[in-house]
């Protein structure tokens, strides 16, 4: 297996530098902090954050259009409030991993930097847009991030 961690470093940093007002930076791939039993080992969009922290960054907003939870990330930076975390996603009531439920708003000192948006099962493609449009940009707009990212799917 082929290491992607040279590769990750590499366009991190090229998705930290500015262009124009705002950057980008997209991450693919699932994530958990600290639980490999989980749907990946490696939590490739935490690193890209921290990387983007780390260099300077004020506010990062990650953005995760799926049917699970973003769960990783939001508990990675769950007490960080310079990073906004979205998940729209189907209830941790009916799939796996249980969690992203719309209470969970943030730790400590980052209350309203979790938004979970926990959808029923057998949500259609429209209403899961619609879902999406209502809170997303919201969010964005009120935080500002100098860097967005996300994973869909």
């Amino acid at each position: 297996m082929r290491s992607s961690a040279p590769r990750l470093a590499r366009r991190t940093r090229r998705a930290g530098r500015p262009r124009g007002r705002r950057g980008r930076a997209r991450r693919r791939g699932p994530a958990q902090a600290g639980a490999p039993s989980r749907f990946c080992v490696y939590n490739v969009e935490a690193v890209a954050i921290r990387r983007l922290l780390d260099d300077g960054v004020e506010r990062v907003a990650y953005v995760d259009l799926d049917a699970h939870h973003g769960d990783g990330v939001e508990e990675a930076f769950w007490d960080d409030p310079r990073v906004l975390t979205v998940s729209v996603h189907q209830s941790g009531a009916t799939l796996f991993p249980g969690t992203g439920h719309p209470t969970d708003l943030g730790g400590p000192g980052a209350e309203g930097t979790a938004v979970n948006v926990a959808l029923p099962r057998r949500t259609d493609g429209a209403r899961w847009l619609r879902a999406g449009d209502a809170g997303v940009p919201r969010g964005l707009r009120a935080v500002r991030p100098g860097v967005r990212g996300g994973r869909g799917g």
